[in-house]
């Protein structure tokens, strides 16, 4: 008995190892299910409302993430002019999917991860596809509007199962949302550091919409 049970377990276990190669060593094994992986490139403007400035001589981040699992990268070089920050960041070896742009204040542009970083300052979700070893380049606009929905989003009950496309809040809501939002950073204008925050009362707006959206 001991002999068959030894037997099955060999059998098993053969069984599991072409699953596991078919994703890492390419094999077209058609019951591997493996996710295409690519490049995505994003030139990223964000522009704020007229009259806003953030310093030239400033430190800013920008970071690019997948949102279903954690692929990650980010840059310090930003540049500010006026009210306007633009820069550009490539995310290699990521599966299709969505994606998730944050632009930050940051304590220092020498670019350590360790460097205290302000809330963010524009935000937007975007969902992404594309083909094995492809290498898609990405424009992307971030302005109020766009970081008040992502913030609200975050906090959607259906966010984990869907995607961001899907999102239809409230517009009284959300103006409301932006408008608060775009006032709160005026008064940053000239001195954006890394100590800005968004005051909880935002946070609580950007939580109501989101948490009442079906």
């Amino acid at each position: 008995m001991r002999c068959v049970r030894f037997l099955l377990l060999g059998v098993l276990m053969a069984a599991a190892v072409p699953l596991t190669i078919g994703c890492e060593g390419g094999s077209r094994d058609p019951v591997a299910t493996c996710p295409a992986l690519g490049v995505v490139q994003v030139s990223v403007t964000t522009t704020a409302h007229a009259g806003m400035v953030f310093p030239a001589t400033g430190s800013y981040e920008l970071q690019l993430s997948n949102t279903g699992d954690g692929t990650f990268a980010r840059t310090r070089t930003v540049t500010a002019a006026g009210n306007v920050l633009t820069a550009s960041l490539t995310l290699g070896d990521v599966a299709p999917g969505q994606f998730l742009i944050n632009v930050f204040a940051a304590g220092d542009a020498t670019g350590s991860p360790t460097a205290s970083l302000s809330a963010f300052l524009f935000r937007t979700t975007f969902v992404q596809t594309f083909g094995q070893g492809e290498l898609v380049s990405v424009p992307v606009a971030i302005g109020a509007t766009d970081t008040a929905r992502s913030f609200a989003y975050s906090f959607w009950p259906s966010a984990a199962a869907k995607t961001i496309d899907l999102f239809a809040p409230d517009a009284a809501s959300l103006s409301a949302l932006v408008a608060t939002m775009t006032a709160h950073l005026k008064k940053s204008s000239g001195k954006v550091s890394n100590t800005f925050k968004w005051n909880p009362g935002i946070a609580t707006m950007a939580s109501e919409l989101g948490k009442a959206t079906p």
